[in-house]
């Protein structure tokens, strides 16, 4: 398990509220996807899960790349392209690893 990260819990004080982006070979989107979770409610504090599921394309390293930028965004790469597997990983394992009794 590890802890939320520093700037997320800056932001407001608060824990973050993890969110679920589910990405199937979103090269061309995932970027503005992530801009616009921040860009909703500047203030509030989020934890932001990208369950990249069997991409193919350069989903994967732009989410990366963003994770630098924003250490509220965390990489789930998961081999098998599949959204209810995806959602699965997301509520079993991210969300209980990161936010332990939510």
């Amino acid at each position: 398990m590890h802890a939320l990260t520093e700037p997320a819990l800056a932001r407001s004080g608060a824990a973050a509220w993890p969110v679920m982006v589910l990405a199937h070979n979103e090269e061309r989107h995932i970027r503005a996807c992530l801009d616009s979770i921040f860009a909703a409610d500047p203030e509030r504090s989020f934890e932001v899960f990208v369950m990249a599921n069997g991409c193919t394309d350069r989903t994967e390293d732009i989410v990366s790349e963003y994770g630098r930028e924003r250490p509220e965004v965390k990489l789930v790469s998961i081999a098998l392209g599949d959204k209810c597997n995806a959602w699965n990983v997301f509520i079993h394992e991210s969300v209980p690893a990161s936010s332990p009794g939510r």
